[in-house]
C-alpha cells in the first residue's frame, strides 16, 4: 500500500487544514487544534497525498492557499460543520429518547408541519420528536420498512396494508409574479379561467407523488390550464418558479409571498392539497393510539 492510499483520521487532517487556513502560520494554527507544529505539518502533507493536491503554498512570505487548496475548503468546513452535527444529534439521543418519527411532504406549510411536530411533542413530554421531510414515494416505502412511525402523505397514494387516515384538504393558492397583470389588480383571488389564459402551471415532478400528480393533471385538462415541464416541489422551489414570471405555482400557505411574488386564492378550490396521515399495521414500535390522535388533528386542523 502506497503512501497516498493509506488511511487517515479523515476528519482530523481536516481540522489541520482549516486551521492552517484560517491561520495562514502553521504554528498558531497547531496551537488552535492542540497539537505541536511537527505532527500537524505532517498531517496536512498526508491529507495532500491522499488528496493528490497541494493545498498551501510554503514560502519565506508565508503561507499562502493554492487554487486547490481554496477550491476544496468551503467543502471541509461543510464536512466538519456536518460532523459536529452528526456529534450533537447524537448526544441529544442519548439524553432524550425518539417517541416519534414523523415525515411530512414538501408541499405541507412550515406552519403546519410546526403544528404537529408541537401535538406530538405534547403528549410525549421528555421524548423528542423527529420530523423527515420527503416525497410520498419515499414516505411510503419508510413506513412499511419501519423507518418511520406515521407519515403524511399526499392523496392519492398506494396505502394498501397501511392505516391510512380520513383525507385532509387543504386549499391551494396560486403564486404569481407581483408585476404580472393579474397580480397587479385589486382583487387576492383568481380565476382559474384567468389562470388558464394567463400563465402554464408548474406542479411537483411526477416520480415523487405519481398518483396525486397525475390527479392535479387531470383537473388542469378539465379547465384547459397548460402544465408546464418547470417543477416546483416545494413552497421554495414554487417561489422561484413564480418569480421568473413564466409560469404560476401552487402552495398551500396563504401566507406566503414576497415582494416580488403575489400569493392568490384560487376560486372555487380546484385544486386542493389532499392528505392522509399512515402508519403500518404491524410496526416494530407501537404507537400510543393518544399520539396518533394528536398529529391527526393537527393535521385536520391546518385546513
Amino acid at each position: 500500500m502506497t503512501g497516498a492510499q493509506q488511511r487517515i483520521d479523515l476528519l482530523r487532517h481536516l481540522e489541520f487544514f482549516v486551521a492552517v487556513a484560517d491561520e495562514l502560520h502553521f504554528g498558531r494554527a497547531a496551537e488552535a487544534v492542540g497539537v505541536r507544529q511537527p505532527p500537524l505539518s505532517q498531517g496536512l502533507r498526508r491529507l495532500e497525498r491522499k488528496l493528490g493536491s497541494a493545498l498551501f503554498e510554503r514560502g519565506a512570505k508565508g503561507v499562502t492557499l493554492t487554487e486547490a487548496g481554496a477550491a476544496l475548503l468551503p467543502r471541509a468546513r461543510r464536512l466538519l460543520g456536518d460532523a459536529a452535527l452528526l456529534l450533537a444529534a447524537a448526544d441529544d439521543a442519548r439524553r432524550e429518547p425518539v417517541g416519534l418519527r414523523l415525515g411530512v411532504p414538501p408541499q405541507l406549510p412550515v406552519s403546519a408541519v410546526a403544528a404537529l411536530l408541537t401535538s406530538a411533542r405534547r403528549v410525549l413530554p421528555g421524548q423528542r420528536v423527529e420530523q423527515t421531510t420527503a416525497p410520498t414515494t419515499a414516505l411510503l416505502q419508510m413506513v412499511v420498512r419501519g423507518g418511520l412511525d406515521v407519515a403524511v402523505v399526499v392523496h392519492p397514494a398506494p396505502v394498501a396494508g397501511l392505516h391510512a387516515g380520513p383525507v385532509t384538504r387543504m386549499a391551494r393558492h396560486a403564486l404569481i409574479a407581483a408585476d404580472h397583470p393579474l397580480a397587479q389588480r385589486r382583487s387576492t383571488s383568481v380565476s382559474v379561467r384567468e389562470l388558464v389564459t394567463s400563465l402554464p402551471l408548474a406542479l411537483p415532478p411526477r416520480r415523487h407523488h405519481p398518483a396525486a400528480h397525475d390527479d392535479l393533471l387531470d383537473a388542469s385538462a378539465r379547465f384547459g390550464l397548460r402544465v408546464s415541464t418547470r417543477h416546483a416541489e416545494d413552497d421554495r422551489a414554487a417561489m422561484l418558479a413564480a418569480a421568473s414570471g413564466t409560469v404560476a405555482a401552487l402552495t398551500a400557505d396563504p401566507d406566503l409571498r414576497s415582494a416580488s411574488v403575489a400569493n392568490l386564492a384560487i376560486t372555487t378550490d380546484p385544486f386542493p392539497l389532499r392528505l392522509r396521515l399512515v402508519r403500518a399495521t404491524s410496526p416494530d414500535r407501537p404507537i400510543e393510539p393518544a399520539v396518533v390522535d394528536a398529529v391527526q388533528s393537527a393535521l385536520a386542523g391546518g385546513r
